[in-house]
């Protein structure tokens, strides 16, 4: 179907709606006529595509894309843009129709495929952050012959951070 459904002049989501209602029509015609059965057809509309979260619990199913074979799993991704000439430490490279990670710089999952959910699985987030307040210091500002301090100042440095990372739940 073309953006205007198919040189009729009616938009796609016109034909789509007019094309559910006759599969619903169809259906409950049908279903009139079986007698042994109280609900005989019953209908969901559960919308899917690969940007709903299906959640962390469901993300290695078998009925996912695992593998990024779906032409549609890379549609918001341009993997040729990370060649080994802009980052040979870290690169994707597609080999019979799916991208792999490659290069040292993929850590402990280079050579595995390279998908919406490795990326997920690979983004960490800052789970705490420690205030380090370093030692107050003495500065010396005026030296004696010997290398001892004759006058200086006490400082305080500025705070250092620790941070804590986790991995992120899709």
């Amino acid at each position: 179907m073309s953006i205007n459904g198919s040189g009729t002049g009616q938009k796609r989501i016109d034909l789509l709606k007019q094309a559910a209602k006759q599969l619903v029509d169809t259906l409950a015609l049908q279903a009139q006529q079986m007698k042994q059965i109280s609900k005989p057809v019953q209908f969901s509309l559960v919308p899917f595509s690969a940007s709903v979260n299906v959640g962390p619990t469901h993300d290695q199913d078998p009925w996912m894309d695992l593998n990024g074979v779906s032409p549609i799993h890379h549609e918001d991704f341009d993997w040729s843009t990370m060649s080994s000439a802009n980052d040979p430490n870290k690169y994707a490279q597609k080999v019979g129709g799916i991208w792999y990670k490659r290069g040292a710089g993929w850590g402990d999952t280079k050579d595995q495929p390279l998908t919406r959910f490795s990326l997920y699985s690979d983004m960490t987030v800052e789970s705490d952050r420690e205030t380090v307040q370093p030692p107050r210091q003495y500065v010396c500002d005026v030296t004696n012959r010997d290398g001892s301090c004759n006058k200086g100042h006490w400082v305080t440095p500025s705070p250092t951070y620790v941070y804590t990372t986790s991995r992120y739940a899709s």
